[in-house]
């Protein structure tokens, strides 16, 4: 953070700039022994909308230095949380089960296609089933959500997600109520942490039936003149 110009040194102007105890954003960043290596506040944004009011801990000068530095540094706690639900590699997929009313099961033949066996087998679109793959094996949460299982739909839930992997071990996800019009409840079922995810994800866990079935090529036929 570079000084553009000093706005005061008057220390009744703090509560106006917006860096004092009472209103701006404390900083403390130290080193591995714990001392410290800078320590101010952040206070309002400047004129321009794109730079920040900030002072030093100790100094009664407010300085204007570029940037937007409020999102930076005001982080909510669910920030620093790691999200990640499921990661591992889409290859060492086996199957892909969804238990629900209209269930089907995704496996994988020697030639390599994804055959879906429900009432009737078929093989499955590639680029749909790797829309689902993809989303499932590297899926992440928007945010997290604590109470009881009841609260979320969790704990009788009418669909779940199974995918085993080469190794025979089991990735299990349990699908909860909708949380918002965009956002539904999930849970892993080795995890006690509830997570919230985004409707466009789930859309590709949940994808219907009829979506991994291959559109026929429509034929042209000639026309003489």
């Amino acid at each position: 953070m570079k000084i553009e110009f000093i706005a005061s040194k008057n220390p009744n102007k703090q509560d106006v700039f917006e860096v004092n105890k009472d209103k701006g954003i404390e900083v403390s960043i130290l080193d591995n022994n714990k001392s410290k290596l800078a320590h101010f506040y952040v206070g309002k944004n400047g004129p321009d909308l794109f730079s920040t009011y900030i002072r030093k801990e100790g100094s009664q000068q407010v300085v204007l230095t570029t940037g937007i530095l409020k999102p930076v540094f005001e982080k909510e706690l669910k920030y620093w949380r790691d999200k990640t639900i499921f990661k591992f590699s889409k290859n060492d997929i086996e199957s892909y089960e969804l238990k629900a009313k209209e269930g089907y099961k995704l496996t994988k033949n020697a030639k390599g296609e994804w055959i879906l066996k429900d009432k009737e087998s078929f093989v499955a679109d590639k680029s749909k089933v790797d829309e689902t793959l993809n989303t499932i094996s590297s899926l992440r949460a928007s945010d997290f959500a604590e109470g009881k299982l009841k609260e979320f739909g969790l704990l009788k839930p009418s669909c779940m997600v199974i995918v085993t992997l080469k190794d025979g071990s089991k990735k299990e996800l349990l699908i909860g109520k909708q949380k918002n019009s965009f956002q539904y409840y999930v849970k892993r079922k080795d995890c006690p942490q509830v997570f919230v995810i985004e409707d466009y994800q789930l859309e590709k866990l949940k994808r219907p039936i009829k979506e991994f079935k291959k559109k026929e090529k429509q034929k042209k036929s000639a026309t003489k003149h």
